[in-house]
């Protein structure tokens, strides 16, 4: 059996990049592919590839990135939650609403609001 993670650090560190996302791409490994995104500091991309991918476990990616999300792309971060991941758990994002910048917690309400 091959190990994916040695997969993905052996292509990482040959500067395979495309390579490295179809083989997470085939292997259904979404996690790695946003990672790979916000390494890029590529926000945008990231939160457009989850927003294609249809697995319950997106969330949980969402939730645990969600500090990042929030702080360079809230009205998308907003957006993808209530648009594609209907049955999220609030109370999962509250570190990542701490990030939300001043002039965009207008987004952070309307998502609340959403909620309730």
């Amino acid at each position: 059996m091959i190990n994916e993670d040695l997969v993905y650090l052996i292509m990482q560190s040959h500067g395979r990049i495309q390579n490295l996302i179809n083989f997470a791409d085939r292997k259904n490994n979404f996690e790695m592919i946003v990672m790979h995104y916000l390494s890029e500091e590529n926000y945008e991309k990231a939160l457009d590839y989850l927003k294609n991918v249809k697995d319950d476990k997106v969330a949980e990616v969402v939730y645990k990135y969600s500090h990042i999300f929030f702080r360079y792309e809230t009205e998308r971060t907003v957006n993808l939650l209530i648009k594609n991941i209907r049955d999220f758990k609030p109370i999962k994002l509250m570190a990542g609403l701490m990030n939300i910048p001043d002039n965009k917690r207008s987004y952070g309400i309307e998502l609340l609001r959403y909620c309730i």
